[in-house]
């Protein structure tokens, strides 16, 4: 079994079918905010033979991510893989920005690895994966704590493997700083993408490119790994 955090959003909803047409007996685990979520649409398929389920993780609560685990070994699922996917955004300079409005973007992702990692950490993982973003190492205007927030997980990778060489965990750690997805992942405006192509040569990366690189296993035995799409001869 694998558990996917922010399964029903793009990223999520991506990795989880690859997941499910590659490895032929798993059984993936999404979660997400909301108390009652319908598994529809690309997933019902699966989702009516019970390999995708649905559960409700608010991540900021090591508790209830203690008890999710907890339950899925009762149920008699070996969970192998974590994907965590979850995050949120709201852009504001941050001058601007409330304390509350900062704590919400960090606990998805702060939060989130704490308790995950806890709640598994004598489970025999073959890898617990931290989807960071390509902001946590050239920020963006009004996203301070998004990118604050994903430098976390990139160093909470390289932590969790140190942990790791001394036995007290199992499965290689990772954090992929991915950018921006053609299909998944977070959205910005047109005048948004047009400058970022202008300024950085940088391009929506097309979902083939993005799973090969899951795939490949290129990111085993690395700590962090950035990913660009674009003009090779621009990105920066």
């Amino acid at each position: 079994a694998y558990l996917i955090t922010g399964g029903l959003g793009g990223l999520g909803r991506l990795f989880a079918g690859h997941i499910l047409e590659t490895v032929p007996d798993a059984r993936v685990i999404v979660t997400g905010r909301a108390a009652a979520q319908p598994v529809d649409g690309d997933l019902a398929q699966w989702a009516s033979t019970s390999r995708v389920m649905y559960r409700q993780l608010p991540l900021d609560r090591r508790e209830d991510v203690e008890a999710l685990v907890a339950s899925l070994h009762d149920e008699g699922m070996a969970l192998r893989g974590i994907l965590h996917c979850a995050g949120q955004i709201a852009d504001s300079y941050v001058v601007n920005k409330t304390d509350e409005a900062f704590a919400g973007v960090l606990a998805p992702k702060l939060l989130g690895t704490l308790h995950l990692d806890e709640a598994t950490k004598d489970l025999d993982l073959d890898f617990f994966m931290l989807f960071s973003s390509i902001m946590a190492e050239s920020g963006n205007a009004g996203q301070a704590d998004y990118a604050c927030a994903n430098g976390f997980m990139d160093r909470y990778a390289a932590y969790r493997n140190g942990l790791a060489a001394k036995g007290l965990r199992r499965g290689h750690s990772v954090a992929i700083d991915w950018p921006l997805w053609r299909d998944g992942g977070m959205r910005i405006d047109s005048s948004a993408l047009a400058l970022l192509r202008e300024t950085r040569g940088m391009a929506p990366m097309p979902v083939a490119v993005g799973l090969d690189c899951f795939r490949s296993g290129i990111w085993r035995g690395m700590d962090q790994l950035l990913i660009l799409h674009g003009d090779t001869d621009r990105l920066i």
